[in-house]
């Protein structure tokens, strides 16, 4: 391994060790929800990724609506449609 790629102190390899476990679990939850939810007659499509975002409350005082945005979010937005692609395809 390349001495740029390693990190710093013993926090950083904890936080990425973290992040790494937080991630491999939330595409065990996707593709567990996906196979929970896809029955006989039933077809889900998913898209799962991973990375930084922003979450939160979106809009005014009148009209507010919870929203998740980043370039993480557009990822598995694209994933999504490109597995409902595959579907068509076959």
């Amino acid at each position: 391994m390349d001495a740029d790629f390693r990190p710093a102190n013993p926090e950083q390899i904890r936080l990425q060790r973290r992040y790494f476990a937080d991630a491999t679990r939330s595409q065990w939850t996707g593709l567990l929800l996906l196979i929970t939810l896809t029955g006989p007659n039933l077809v889900s499509n998913i898209g799962i990724n991973t990375g930084l975002t922003v979450a939160g409350e979106i809009g005014g005082r009148d009209r507010r609506d919870h929203s998740v945005m980043g370039d993480a979010v557009n990822l598995a937005a694209r994933l999504e449609d490109a597995s409902r692609l595959c579907l068509q395809g076959r």
